[in-house]
């Protein structure tokens, strides 16, 4: 299974793990949110409108000429081993969801806050468990809607190097909606992704919430608990 690094980066991390999209209606319906590998309390989320990007930071003013595909290459890879992601979503400029967690080899461990509510959740290939708080772990039966995003990056439609600012270059990326758990036929997402020094350190893009605007970031960093992701239970 796969999962977000962050929450389902807008409509979805993120992971996430690290964070996700679901749908299996037309691109005309609503979807769902759901956390690293998206596994959080869904949200509806219109997923008609067409996704802007999010620029993370101070906006840089230089348009490079550079390839941008070789960069984000580059940089997907550098992450394979495990990263660390900070995910929030915004509506209306109020955060409602914040996802917290890493990535470490194929598992992930994360921390979701909704409407107050902590939950926590271990991910790996043989399954999913989630642990409200003050409960037990208990793995989850139905399969849950994730997404990898950084395993999306890997595979973009296109790829546009639009600014570089120091160290950093900033990314419009798109992406099939398969890659992050839509339905097929649902339009592309165009990801702004913010790599620094070869490593990627930001993603974001712009939805809507219930037809309120709404942003999702996410904060990519190094992992913060290395050590194995096991099942809890």
């Amino acid at each position: 299974m796969r999962t977000a690094a962050f929450a389902a980066i807008g409509a979805g991390l993120l992971g996430c793990s690290s964070g996700a999209l679901n749908s299996g209606r037309s691109p005309a319906a609503s979807t769902n949110v759901a956390v690293t590998g998206p596994d959080a309390p869904p949200t509806t989320v219109d997923a008609t409108r067409p996704a802007s990007t999010v620029v993370s930071g101070d906006a840089p003013s230089t348009v490079p000429s550079v390839d941008g595909a070789a960069l984000l290459r580059g940089a997907v890879s550098a992450m394979a081993l495990g990263y660390h992601f900070t995910t929030t979503l915004s509506v209306d400029g109020a955060i409602v969801l914040t996802a917290d967690g890493d990535r470490v080899g194929a598992g992930t461990r994360l921390d979701v806050i909704k409407d107050g509510t902590a939950v926590r959740y271990v991910i790996t290939p043989a399954g999913t468990w989630v642990k409200p708080d003050a409960g037990e772990w208990q793995q989850m039966q139905a399969a849950s809607a994730t997404y990898d995003p950084i395993a999306a990056l890997a595979a973009p439609t296109s790829v546009a190097a639009t600014a570089v600012d120091g160290t950093a270059t900033q990314l419009d990326v798109v992406v099939p909606a398969a890659s992050l758990g839509l339905a097929a036929d649902a339009p592309a997402l165009t990801l702004t992704v913010r790599v620094d020094n070869g490593t990627i350190t930001s993603v974001g893009y712009t939805t809507t919430v219930d037809s309120h605007p709404a942003v999702m970031q996410a904060t990519i960093g190094a992992v913060v608990d290395g050590s194995a992701v096991v099942a809890p239970i």
